[in-house]
């Protein structure tokens, strides 16, 4: 009963939530055009960056590609709709294939950095989300503003994990060891924020640099049991046009 009733309670709160984007969007579009008809204040860029995820011990194979639409709805405020993809991976090309995966561990040496040694892993992540920002500078050739925002994640890992091992303390050869390649799927809303300064050239061009923080909201629940949260900074380089 208890499960249902909670079941219940978070689609009634999702709907909610929907419900009142859709309104805020209304309201930003009915702006922008009271506001200016003739300003260049909407702007479409790409995006490219270096991700720094907090559950990943290497940063290997780290990158984050991404579009953004933003609407410049007043001189001090904007309002951006974003899709990130971002991920991290050290996980070795035989990672799926048993047999090599047997012979590498085994040609490792023992003891407790072989654990430090083993820790591969790979997170994938897709964002949907949206951002209001503060431009506390917002000049013909200059922007910089402050941002928060919220979306949805849609998340997956795969780790190798590395249960026991026995080796000779004189040679420190592996002699057995236990292990296991896990995978897992996980979808939750997130938070965002962070800085963002844009550059305008040419006069419908812009260049411009963000630095992000976002973490994905967890339950007590899902906080003990995942094994690779999906919470990352982000440093993107940003390329667009205003129109």
């Amino acid at each position: 009963m208890s499960k249902f009733i909670s079941w219940r309670l978070c689609q009634e709160t999702f709907m909610c939530m929907k419900y009142l984007f859709k309104i805020l969007i209304l309201i930003l579009i009915n702006v922008s055009v009271v506001v200016s008809q003739n300003t260049l204040n909407q702007n479409f860029s790409l995006t490219l960056g270096k991700p720094i995820f907090s559950e990943s011990s290497q940063d290997a194979k780290n990158f984050s590609a991404g579009i953004n639409y933003q609407n410049r709805f007043s001189n001090s405020f904007a309002f951006d709709v974003f899709y990130t993809y971002a991920q991290v991976s050290n996980l070795p090309d035989y990672i799926d294939d048993a047999e090599q995966l047997e012979q590498e561990i085994l040609g490792l040496s023992g003891g407790l950095n072989l654990f430090f040694e083993t820790d591969w892993s790979r997170i994938r992540n897709h964002s949907l989300g949206s951002k209001i920002h503060f431009l506390f500078v917002n000049s013909d050739t200059w922007s910089f503003s402050v941002f928060g925002g919220f979306g949805y994640n849609f998340s997956s890992s795969k780790q190798h994990v590395l249960l026991n091992t026995t080796f000779d303390e004189e040679t420190l050869e592996i002699i057995s060891f236990e292990n296991e390649v896990e995978t897992e799927n996980y979808n939750s809303f997130f938070g965002i924020y962070g800085l963002q300064t844009h550059y305008n050239f040419y006069k419908n061009y812009l260049i411009g640099f963000e630095v992000s923080f976002l973490s994905a909201f967890t339950g007590e629940d899902d906080f003990d049991t995942l094994n690779r949260l999906p919470d990352y900074y982000n440093f993107n380089l940003i390329l667009g046009f205003k129109f």
